[in-house]
């Protein structure tokens, strides 16, 4: 009979202390369990394009090497991998812009491009300055701001994107 006990204790035992968390953390239980299968957790959903015209300006000084690229990405060409991360920056309350910035991240590798919301005085500062690596702006926040002074200075490309129902 203590035997018998002896060899439950131990049994139980050695489930707790390596099957339970071995149940947790297998990719295979635990995939079945996050409902997350090989085909479905690869796909990825791209936004749909925006209607509306759109002012994508590039920051030339900081991207000399990949403009081409970055220039054939924005207006939605096939390109070859681009090996370098872009800080995308939107202004606040353009949500059109956004949903467009969303989009190109979509097509990006996770982290290569961040999105930012800031204040658009502040976004036209940083765009006088060169403060800025890529800007995605509606033709409406482009006016309103009057970003007519940035796309004129040598150190900007500025490529004109229009979507969905222009």
């Amino acid at each position: 009979m203590k035997r018998l006990l002896h060899i439950v204790v131990v049994l139980v035992s050695l489930f707790v202390l390596l099957g339970v968390p071995a149940l947790f953390y297998s990719d295979a239980i635990g995939a079945r369990l996050s409902g997350v299968d090989a085909v479905s957790g690869a796909t990825v959903e791209v936004p749909d394009q925006p209607s509306g015209e759109f002012a994508v300006l590039i920051n030339i000084e900081k991207h000399p090497d990949t403009l081409e690229q970055w220039r054939d990405f924005f207006t939605e060409k096939p390109v070859d991998v681009i090996f370098e991360d872009i800080d995308c920056l939107v202004v606040d309350g353009d949500a059109a812009a956004k949903q467009l910035a969303q989009r190109y991240q979509s097509r990006l590798a996770e982290n290569q491009m961040s999105v930012r919301s800031e204040n658009g005085m502040l976004t036209v500062s940083k765009a006088q300055w060169g403060e800025f690596d890529v800007i995605i702006l509606s033709k409406e926040m482009a006016q309103a701001y009057n970003y007519d002074t940035v796309y004129n200075s040598g150190d900007v490309t500025l490529i004109t994107v229009k979507g969905g129902d222009v």
